[in-house]
């Protein structure tokens, strides 16, 4: 028996101060699937940098076979890398438009 696929999405939803500020989804209809293997023009004889965590096509000194592209998967994980992104760019929207409202304070300098 094999349960069913449904369609993978990542919805997000931003409250500050007790008010709903932004709502976004994520889904087929807007994000492309994510390229889960070597990138085009990769070679799996490079080695990802330290903290890179994208499919190298090695592991212990060896090669690995190469991962199936596209489906379910692929699509989540797209939806996940843009809504990262998107959440990086609201969330700095948010703190640099705090950081200009907040007054700045005078050093003793200043006068």
């Amino acid at each position: 028996m094999s349960l069913p696929i449904e369609t993978p999405s990542v919805k997000v939803t931003y409250w500050i101060n007790g008010e709903q500020t932004e709502q976004r989804t994520w889904d087929g209809s807007n994000t492309p699937h994510a390229v889960v293997g070597l990138l085009a023009g990769q070679d799996a004889a490079e080695r990802p940098e330290p903290g890179e965590f994208r499919y190298s096509g090695r592991h212990d000194g060896g090669l690995l076979p190469a991962p199936k592209e596209g489906g379910p998967m692929a699509l989540m994980i797209g939806c996940v890398q843009e809504a990262k992104k998107a959440n990086d760019e609201y969330l700095t929207s948010v703190i640099e438009k705090e950081k200009d409202e907040i007054p700045t304070k005078k050093s003793k300098h200043d006068s």
